[in-house]
């Protein structure tokens, strides 16, 4: 089944942590508690800024995309920065991450 990728909305913050919590654990990039913490902190900052993409498949998060927009940066009059993305590891190697970015590049 192919995910259904949009940009989030503050209603998928509790499923969005959850899941970027099972995502650390699984991928062992962090035993410390600050973690889920810190991320959390930027997933709800990138809610107010319409900088988070996600991907659902039978209406569950799969994956998300973190992008940061520069105004000015090194001379670029504009720029888009990928700051995270993770895909559930049970959903991998299956073109989520690559469907992201597709969104990404035509929306932000």
């Amino acid at each position: 089944m192919t995910p259904h990728v949009r940009l989030a909305r503050k209603d998928d913050s509790a499923n969005l942590i959850e899941m970027d919590r099972l995502c650390a654990i699984a991928d062992q990039t962090s035993d410390h508690p600050d973690y889920v913490l810190n991320r959390q902190g930027l997933l709800e900052w990138s809610f107010e800024h319409d900088s988070l993409i996600l991907a659902q498949e039978n209406g569950q998060p799969v994956g998300y995309l973190l992008i940061h927009l520069v105004e000015q940066m090194h001379g670029c009059s504009a720029l888009a920065w990928i700051e995270h993305i993770t895909v559930h590891p049970d959903y991998r190697r299956r073109g989520i991450a690559k469907a992201m970015v597709a969104l990404a590049r035509f929306t932000l």
